[in-house]
Formats: structure tokens, C-alpha cells, sequence
């Protein structure tokens, strides 16, 4: 019985993690000749949030991807969508804020938004790991072992690196007023696949998208990477 039920060895390690922050980003700078990229390449200006929630770009100076929305008279005509700045007085910077559709140098309100640093909640992290030996002593000296090492031992889907999508340009302006994952240039709201415009809320419970091959938000609020799944590894060691 002593060879069976002696010599062994159990190990176990487990994280538990509540989700981690992450910055969300307008994906654009106020100027085009600066940008302070963060740990995950994204720029640091933010977006606006408003008493409900929702957030929005909407003058936010668009020097860098013209991605923020900012419309001029000339926007306005030609989208026939509302304005909401003006035209620049005469002699302003060109590697300022720019019309989204025309592209002429226009005025803006802000040039970072109030969403605060590092809104964004990623999902918890969870994970055990097992490690078994079993040793099998041939003399004094020298032992023969077993080992089984199980690495994610419940198989949870470990998703992270929540910030490799965290911009809103992902999701282009679009004059369509019934458009999905866009800008809406009527509404100001950025909208999502289902049709609901994307709010705070959405983006501090975890990833987004139940589904991860159809993005609710254009892969906003969306994991890039997951770690192992369940993983046995078997092995066996002499010692002397």
C-alpha cells in the first residue's frame, strides 16, 4: 500500500481577477502633427459622455484621422445632415479640425472629451492550474517521477488585452440615417450592428459581443486575445 497511496505531490495555483481597466479612445488627436499614443496604440483624446450615457465625438477637434464629427456650412450642404460648427476664421492653422465631408478648416468646441481615464471594464479572469507527481523511490538516492501538469483546468474562455480595439473610429461616419456599426451623421450617435446607440454602460460588463465573429460595436468593447485552453502536459523525470 505504501507504493500507492506515498509520495505524492499536489500543487495548485489559481488566479482570480476582476476585470481590468482600459482607456477608450476617439482614435483621433486634436492636431495632426501630435499624437501621444497610449500602451495600446490608441491616441488619448476621449470621447464626451452625456447624462444618459451615451457617448458621442461630436466637436471634437479631428486634426489627425477626421474621424471625430465636425460639420460646417459645406458639411451641412452636402449631407444635408445638421451642422454643428462653423467655418474657422481666416488665417486659422490647417492642422486643425476640419469639416468631415469637405474637409474645410471648421471651429470646435473641445479638445479632449469627459469620459474619464480607463472607463472601459474587460471581462474577470479566472484560472487554476494543477501540478501531480508521483514518485516512485527505486533506492536511497534515486526516484523515478510521474508528473501531470493541467493548465485552465475548468477550460474557461480567458479572454484579455481589451484595449487592442478601444477607438471609436472604428466605426466610420455615415450619412445613411438607418446606417449599423457607423458614425450616425443625423444623431451624432455611433451605432451599433442591432441598431442601439452605443452608451458607457455597454462597455464596463465585459466584452461587448456575446459572438466575437460578428461584432456588436465593430470589435469596440472587444478581447483580441484569449488565453490557453484546458492543456495536459505528462512528463517523466529521474532524480538522483
Amino acid at each position: 500500500m505504501n507504493h500507492i497511496v506515498n509520495n505524492w505531490s499536489l500543487g495548485i495555483i489559481g488566479t482570480l481577477q476582476s476585470g481590468r481597466p482600459y482607456p477608450i479612445s476617439t482614435g483621433d488627436t486634436p492636431f495632426a502633427n501630435v499624437s501621444f499614443p497610449s500602451v495600446g496604440a490608441e491616441t488619448e483624446q476621449r470621447p464626451n459622455v452625456l447624462p444618459d450615457g451615451t457617448i458621442v465625438a461630436t466637436n471634437i477637434a479631428n486634426g489627425g484621422n477626421n474621424s471625430n464629427l465636425l460639420v460646417g456650412p459645406g458639411g451641412h450642404q452636402a449631407c444635408h445632415c445638421p451642422q454643428t460648427t462653423f467655418l474657422a476664421p481666416s488665417g486659422a492653422s490647417d492642422l486643425g479640425a476640419v469639416d468631415v465631408f469637405t474637409g474645410d478648416i471648421v471651429d470646435f468646441q473641445f479638445l479632449n472629451g469627459n469620459l474619464s481615464r480607463n472607463s472601459g471594464r474587460g471581462d474577470p479572469y479566472y484560472r487554476f492550474d494543477l501540478s501531480l507527481i508521483k514518485a516512485f523511490r527505486i533506492r536511497e538516492q534515486m526516484k523515478l517521477e510521474f508528473k501531470v501538469d493541467v493548465f485552465n483546468i475548468f477550460n474557461k474562455p480567458l479572454f484579455y488585452q481589451f484595449n487592442g480595439n478601444d477607438v471609436l473610429s472604428l466605426m466610420p461616419v455615415s450619412t445613411d440615417p438607418n446606417c449599423t456599426v457607423c458614425l450616425n451623421a443625423f444623431t451624432g450617435h455611433y451605432i451599433g450592428a442591432d441598431g442601439r446607440s452605443l452608451k458607457i454602460q455597454d462597455l464596463t460588463k465585459g466584452r461587448v459581443s456575446r459572438d466575437l465573429l460578428t461584432p456588436v460595436f465593430g470589435g469596440l468593447g472587444d478581447p483580441t486575445a484569449t488565453d490557453i485552453a484546458r492543456t495536459i502536459q505528462l512528463s517523466v523525470r529521474f532524480r538522483w
